[in-house]
């Protein structure tokens, strides 16, 4: 069971990394803002992909599809949240702390949609490697 808690655990940071960009971005820290999202592109994909090799057999589906399945679903998300924190911070006049953060989560929610349809030749069909 304890896989699918890394699992969580690495969306829950993602979510909690957009949610960081806007301050960051809204103070001007952008190469903090880019570098931690360079770390988090790297370290949750691995952490999610290496949780989901104790679950589906490596024999059954390849490490190396889950790993890009994580990154599409991890990183691109999280990345689209951080691009238009940044985007929206240079814009004059700013709009206020709760309009930045409203938009910078529609933009995750929308980019983590695209990801999950997009990221779907990636991951076994649970119900087929059961059977």
């Amino acid at each position: 069971m304890w896989p699918v808690y890394v699992i969580y655990a690495a969306f829950a940071l993602a979510l909690l990394a957009a949610a960081l960009a806007v301050p960051l971005a809204r103070r001007g820290a952008r190469r903090l803002l880019w570098g931690g999202w360079a770390a988090l592109a790297v370290a949750l994909p691995t952490a999610a992909a290496g949780a989901s090799v104790a679950v589906v057999p490596p024999e059954l589906f390849p490490p190396w599809r889950l790993a890009a399945g994580f990154a599409l679903l991890l990183a691109a998300p999280t990345g689209a949240a951080a691009h238009a924190a940044d985007r929206i911070a240079r814009r004059r006049p700013a709009p206020g702390l709760t309009a930045h953060a409203a938009l910078v989560m529609l933009v995750l929610v929308a980019a983590l949609a695209a990801a999950a349809v997009a990221s779907r030749p990636f991951f076994p069909d649970m119900i087929l490697a059961v059977q």
